[in-house]
């Protein structure tokens, strides 16, 4: 461990030299005014958290050396990118320092140049900062830096984890760092479907992965099947903390999906992304809310069980924005009738002289909205989804097609559950 300046830093730790595991980071988060204090703490010479990368080459000596070879693969993937070391804690920090003394940010406030005097400053790129205080950006200010030379990829998690105590970790960020080849699955379908998952994931947990976490339960509920100890498992799984972590540690340990031993089916997963791409068509082209409001996660999930029955038994939308407000209108009937249903069995047991908690708002329509967390609710509410929507006048009223040509339609779980229902 030591002290480096920042000249130094973005000379040999620059984003061409240090890979940013997605595994180990959690999102971009600094806005201005945290780069500004950071900044500021700098030049007083305040800036304390250290920055902890690890050398991929000395690393990789050392899983060779110990028998380590999933974790000797891993760092082989990342030596063939060209890169040096990980980044395992100072994500936020190190890019702002390279963006700004490379003049693609500018910063604000009253900073500390190399002969003591207090500077301040407007929304200025580094190049037009007075001489001196540049001069003690460059080579006055000194961040610490850590070199970790010794790391297996689970030390990697496990050391990724311990940084961030102070900083509590939540549910999604932990599960990132699970060396699970669905981690990075979910990650890679994130960046494919940025755009969707920007409209159904409030701004506040986009900050913390919740645009991860809404991904691996859209990817979760629409997995039938995975594979365990050689026998095919059909799964329909509740959306809890807990199940998420069941999903994510199913394939701890393994390299990637097509793994011989990987409790992950390629054509579930498969099946599951051309969903999500007719999910994705749906809500992008729909134009009831307004690109500066979220879709309601209540009727996300209405789109997601429809599409999946559509998928799954050959149909095809015509009219994005026509099916999403059809779609929105029957969601909404379903549930206004149901809370009528549910006031009037009360009513009807009162003036028996029943009880009227006996009437279980659970077997209700509304109810089954605001549980997509539960297998049971999704199958129920996709069941009378679907009651309507298996019509000639339901399908017309969304604007659905069926598909030509050869497609041999297959019954899907959600089906199988409408005829048992």
């Amino acid at each position: 461990m030591g002290k480096i300046n920042l000249k130094k830093l973005i000379k040999e730790y620059n984003e061409n030299e240090v890979f940013y595991d997605e595994s180990f980071q959690r999102n971009l988060c600094w806005k201005a005014q945290n780069v500004n204090k950071y900044f500021e703490s700098l030049t007083r010479d305040r800036a304390r958290s250290t920055i902890v990368l690890v050398d991929v080459r000395k690393s990789r000596e050392h899983c060779k050396s110990a028998g380590e070879h999933s974790s000797v693969r891993y760092y082989d993937d990342i030596l063939a990118e060209g890169y040096k070391y990980i980044s395992l804690d100072g994500q936020n920090r190190t890019k702002k320092i390279e963006r700004v003394l490379k003049n693609h940010e500018t910063i604000s406030g009253t900073f500390k140049d190399a002969d003591g005097n207090m500077i301040p400053v407007k929304n200025t790129f580094f190049k037009d900062l007075p001489q001196r205080l540049q001069d003690h950006l460059k080579t006055g200010c000194l961040v610490i830096m850590e070199v970790i030379t010794d790391a297996t990829r689970a030390d990697c998690a496990t050391d990724f984890l311990s940084l961030n105590e102070g900083i509590p970790l939540n549910d999604q960020e932990k599960r990132n760092a699970i060396s699970t080849p669905v981690a990075q699955h979910v990650r890679d379908m994130v960046r494919k479907y940025n755009r969707l998952f920007e409209r159904i994931t409030t701004d506040k947990d986009l900050a913390r992965l919740g645009d991860h976490e809404n991904m691996a339960k859209m990817l979760i509920a629409l997995t039938n099947k995975v594979r365990i100890d050689n026998n095919i498992d059909n799964k329909q799984w509740d959306l809890t903390s807990a199940k998420l972590d069941e999903f994510y540690n199913l394939g701890k340990g393994l390299h990637n999906i097509t793994d011989p031993k990987s409790p992950y089916i390629e054509s579930e997963l498969n099946r599951a992304e051309n969903i999500i791409k007719m999910i994705s068509a749906t809500i992008l082209n729909q134009t009831k809310y307004s690109k500066s409001k979220d879709v309601p996660k209540k009727f996300w999930w209405a789109v997601t069980l429809i599409c999946e029955w559509m998928y799954d038994n050959g149909y095809e939308v015509d009219n994005y924005s026509k099916f999403f407000n059809g779609l929105k209108k029957i969601d909404d009937d379903l549930a206004v009738e149901a809370q009528d249903a549910y006031v009037s069995a009360r009513r009807a047991h009162m003036q028996k002289g029943i009880d009227p908690d006996q009437v279980k708002e659970s077997h209700y329509y509304h109810k089954w909205q605001n549980w997509p967390h539960q297998a049971a609710s999704r199958r129920q509410r996709a069941a009378e989804l679907i009651r309507i929507i298996s019509t000639s006048q339901g399908r017309k009223g969304l604007t659905i097609l069926k598909k030509s040509g050869n497609i041999k339609p297959v019954v899907s779980k959600v089906t199988t559950t409408v005829a048992t229902f």
